[in-house]
């Protein structure tokens, strides 16, 4: 009898606790409210944004970088001339980025101060993704040009790069990079650098010592052109977050979420999944939100459980001052509170 005594009270504490997540996840969907910034004219998206000194910068399918003021809430545009699409950009500071141009030939156009520049690689390369630190230290990744994936590596801020090549980066037919929101690189420090692939094969790149090695490590995606890791997040070196799914399916939950604990050696699915395809992740306090073709999504306990929050279409996200930013269609940016 006291063994069953203590089963119904741990089946009560279970139920109650259950009851009490779910009460805190419908207040904190009918709590959020959402507004709109309208930072752009309505034929363009931005697939890269970021936030720097009370001021939105976010690169666009129309070529232009647009920085819009938070607190006049005038924008502009920063580059003279129209590029081919920019997918993703770096901030240096109030008068400098960088901006990566997605096509075969691809190039990175930079402005410090008025003065305007331009960098492409020897080869044509698709790029994917760029992340500059605080401390001038980079990555550029982009499409494999002969069965090896192009990594580039700045300790400038971009002025210049240098290709890391490794017997490691060389990767599979038909595994590539997506430059759904420029997030799936990211520097952990000024020598750890990781990125993912996706397609064919979905690997985790990283090197800790400035490219000289490279480690790999294969991720559970599934396995076609349209799938695999399209975002990704580190919030310490040895615990992170991939999502993506298949673009051509906005609604497939299959395999569309994998976490890790150990740096990205193994990797894991959560329990309850994202809602479809994501294209973006970030971490915001103690939740974690994903945007993509079908809405956005958050988790409250580092990604294991996740629940809808939106349903509009977004590309990517970044978080500032208490806000969530995430852009979407007819140039706009989509607003709420962070919980």
């Amino acid at each position: 009898m006291k063994l069953l005594n203590s089963i119904y009270l741990i089946a009560s504490i279970a139920l109650l606790q259950a009851c009490a997540n779910l009460k805190k996840i419908t207040k904190f969907q009918k709590e959020t409210g959402f507004e709109y910034i309208q930072y752009g004219v309505d034929t363009i998206h931005a697939r890269g944004i970021i936030i720097f000194n009370d001021k939105i910068y976010t690169a666009n399918s129309n070529g232009f970088v647009y920085r819009y003021d938070l607190n006049s809430k005038v924008s502009e545009k920063l580059n003279e001339n129209s590029f081919a699409e920019l997918r993703d950009i770096a901030i240096i500071n109030n008068s400098s980025f960088v901006a990566m141009q997605s096509r075969d030939e691809s190039s990175i156009i930079s402005k410090n101060g008025k003065e305007n520049n331009t960098w492409k690689p020897t080869s044509p390369t698709f790029f994917d993704g760029i992340d500059i630190n605080k401390n001038g230290f980079g990555i550029l990744m982009g499409d494999p040009i002969q069965g090896e994936l192009q990594v580039y590596l700045t300790t400038d801020f971009g002025k210049s790069w240098t290709k890391s090549s490794h017997s490691e980066l060389i990767c599979q037919s038909g595994e590539a990079g997506f430059a759904a929101s420029g997030t799936t690189v990211q520097v952990l420090n000024d020598s750890t650098f990781i990125f993912v692939s996706g397609g064919i094969a979905s690997n985790f790149y990283k090197t800790t010592n400035f490219g000289k090695t490279w480690t790999k490590n294969s991720i559970p995606f599934k396995k076609n052109e349209a799938s695999g890791p399209f975002s990704m997040h580190f919030w310490s070196q040895k615990n992170g977050i991939t999502v993506g799914g298949d673009y051509t399916n906005s609604n497939d939950t299959i395999n569309n979420c994998f976490l890790t604990h150990d740096g990205g050696k193994t990797w894991s699915k959560p329990n309850k999944t994202i809602s479809g395809y994501r294209s973006c992740v970030i971490k915001v306090g103690k939740t974690l939100y994903a945007c993509g073709t079908n809405g956005i999504d958050f988790s409250m306990d580092l990604g294991l459980n996740w629940y809808k929050l939106f349903n509009e279409n977004t590309f990517s996200m970044t978080s500032y001052k208490g806000k969530i930013y995430a852009t979407t269609a007819k140039g706009r940016i989509l607003v709420f509170d962070k919980k």
